[in-house]
């Protein structure tokens, strides 16, 4: 009876201990950090061919902290679609690994349109971001409403 009580009462400690660390979360986010926001102008070098790019592929890449969101203007005048982010330990991308795709909440897309690209870094991590975006094509010429044929116009 007296082992039963004991495993009974370190099982509501444990219970306890557990349900204290948990009370206080209101973020997904594991660190405390600030969170802060950047915006980075449009450049007409970081346009080509109708593709944005947010750096020269081999950098220098955008320095982005744990918290941060960036704000790319990247002057395409539509909706992109969205982009894949890719991330670097330094500026130039050098090392073994010099880029890697994005994962997770390293990269949130929370803002997307005809002027920018928002994307956020909801992490404890800092790393340095690259991508590249550009627009969806456009429908080939004498495409009409879907399921209409040139008849029906």
């Amino acid at each position: 009876m007296q082992g039963t009580f004991l495993h009974s009462l370190c099982a509501l400690v444990a219970l306890g201990c557990i349900s204290s660390l948990s009370g206080g979360c209101s973020s997904t986010s594991s660190c405390s950090r600030g969170e802060t926001d950047e915006t980075i102008d449009f450049s007409p070098s970081m346009l080509s061919g109708g593709v944005y790019y947010s750096a020269p592929y081999g950098g220098p890449y955008q320095f982005y902290p744990g918290g941060r969101t960036l704000h790319f203007k990247h002057g395409l005048g539509k909706v992109p679609l969205p982009p894949s982010f890719w991330l670097a330990f330094t500026a130039d991308g050098e090392g073994d690994n010099p880029l890697g795709q994005a994962a997770g909440n390293q990269a949130e897309i929370v803002g997307l349109d005809s002027e920018e690209i928002a994307v956020k870094n909801d992490t404890c991590s800092q790393f340095y971001i690259w991508f590249y975006a550009m627009l969806p094509p456009e429908p080939p010429e004498g495409a009409g409403e879907a399921g209409a044929s040139s008849a029906d116009k």
